[in-house]
Protein backbone atom coordinates (compact mmCIF):
# COMPACT_ATOMS: atom_id res chain seq x y z
CA UNK A 1 0.00 0.00 0.00
CA UNK A 2 1.34 3.39 -0.99
CA UNK A 3 0.07 6.50 0.79
CA UNK A 4 0.91 9.91 -0.59
CA UNK A 5 0.28 13.36 0.85
CA UNK A 6 -0.77 16.16 -1.51
CA UNK A 7 -0.93 19.69 -0.17
CA UNK A 8 -0.29 23.35 -0.85
CA UNK A 9 2.62 25.07 0.87
CA UNK A 10 4.49 28.35 0.69
CA UNK A 11 7.92 28.28 -0.96
CA UNK A 12 10.93 30.47 -0.11
CA UNK A 13 9.39 33.34 -2.14
CA UNK A 14 6.07 33.00 -0.29
CA UNK A 15 4.36 31.59 -3.41
CA UNK A 16 1.72 28.93 -2.87
CA UNK A 17 2.95 25.73 -4.54
CA UNK A 18 1.69 22.16 -4.85
CA UNK A 19 3.62 19.48 -2.99
CA UNK A 20 3.36 15.68 -3.05
CA UNK A 21 5.24 13.27 -0.80
CA UNK A 22 5.23 9.50 -0.37
CA UNK A 23 4.54 9.11 3.34
CA UNK A 24 4.17 5.31 3.53
CA UNK A 25 4.83 2.24 1.44
CA UNK A 26 3.74 -0.98 3.14
CA UNK A 27 3.55 -4.65 2.24
CA UNK A 28 0.04 -6.00 2.77
CA UNK A 29 0.17 -9.55 4.10
CA UNK A 30 -2.90 -11.68 3.61
CA UNK A 31 -5.94 -10.88 1.52
CA UNK A 32 -6.43 -7.43 0.05
CA UNK A 33 -9.88 -7.19 1.57
CA UNK A 34 -11.28 -3.80 2.43
CA UNK A 35 -11.14 -4.59 6.14
CA UNK A 36 -7.48 -5.63 5.93
CA UNK A 37 -6.57 -2.56 3.85
CA UNK A 38 -8.52 -0.29 6.20
CA UNK A 39 -6.68 -1.59 9.26
CA UNK A 40 -3.32 -1.10 7.54
CA UNK A 41 -4.29 2.42 6.47
CA UNK A 42 -5.22 3.26 10.06
CA UNK A 43 -1.89 1.87 11.31
CA UNK A 44 -0.20 4.31 8.93
CA UNK A 45 -2.29 7.28 10.04
CA UNK A 46 -1.77 6.29 13.69
CA UNK A 47 2.00 6.10 13.14
CA UNK A 48 1.89 9.59 11.59
CA UNK A 49 -0.34 10.79 14.45
CA UNK A 50 -3.00 12.12 12.04
CA UNK A 51 -5.90 9.72 12.67
CA UNK A 52 -7.43 12.22 15.07
CA UNK A 53 -6.91 15.16 12.67
CA UNK A 54 -9.57 14.43 10.07
CA UNK A 55 -10.72 17.29 7.84
CA UNK A 56 -14.38 17.31 6.92
CA UNK A 57 -15.09 17.62 3.20
CA UNK A 58 -16.74 21.02 3.75
CA UNK A 59 -13.45 22.39 5.16
CA UNK A 60 -11.18 21.32 2.31
CA UNK A 61 -11.48 24.54 0.32
CA UNK A 62 -9.93 26.61 3.10
CA UNK A 63 -6.23 27.30 2.59
CA UNK A 64 -4.15 27.06 5.75
CA UNK A 65 -0.58 28.26 5.95
CA UNK A 66 0.40 26.19 8.98
CA UNK A 67 2.39 23.00 8.64
CA UNK A 68 0.16 20.63 10.60
CA UNK A 69 -0.49 17.40 8.69
CA UNK A 70 -4.17 16.42 8.55
CA UNK A 71 -6.15 13.61 6.98
CA UNK A 72 -8.55 14.97 4.34
CA UNK A 73 -9.62 13.20 1.19
CA UNK A 74 -8.73 9.62 0.28
CA UNK A 75 -8.46 9.03 -3.47
CA UNK A 76 -9.07 5.55 -4.86
CA UNK A 77 -10.85 3.75 -7.67
CA UNK A 78 -14.25 2.02 -7.61
CA UNK A 79 -13.04 -1.48 -6.64
CA UNK A 80 -15.53 -3.05 -4.23
CA UNK A 81 -12.85 -3.64 -1.57
CA UNK A 82 -12.31 0.14 -1.46
CA UNK A 83 -15.95 0.60 -0.39
CA UNK A 84 -15.27 -1.81 2.46
CA UNK A 85 -11.97 -0.05 3.24
CA UNK A 86 -13.78 3.28 3.67
CA UNK A 87 -16.47 1.65 5.81
CA UNK A 88 -13.75 0.12 8.00
CA UNK A 89 -12.06 3.51 8.46
CA UNK A 90 -15.40 5.19 9.22
CA UNK A 91 -16.29 2.50 11.76
CA UNK A 92 -12.94 2.50 13.56
CA UNK A 93 -12.63 6.28 13.69
CA UNK A 94 -16.24 6.45 14.89
CA UNK A 95 -15.34 4.08 17.77
CA UNK A 96 -12.58 6.56 18.65
CA UNK A 97 -15.04 9.47 18.57
CA UNK A 98 -13.48 10.94 15.42
CA UNK A 99 -15.91 12.11 12.71
CA UNK A 100 -15.26 10.59 9.28
CA UNK A 101 -17.63 10.18 6.34
CA UNK A 102 -16.90 7.23 4.04
CA UNK A 103 -18.42 9.16 1.11
CA UNK A 104 -17.54 12.75 2.03
CA UNK A 105 -13.86 11.98 2.64
CA UNK A 106 -13.47 9.95 -0.59
CA UNK A 107 -12.54 11.04 -4.10
CA UNK A 108 -13.03 8.65 -7.00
Amino acid sequence: MAVTAHFMARDQNNYLVFRAHLIAFRFIGGPHSGANLGQEFLKITDDLEISNKVREASQLCIIHTHTTMQLGQITMDNASNNNTLMAEIESELGRRGIPFDRDGNRLR
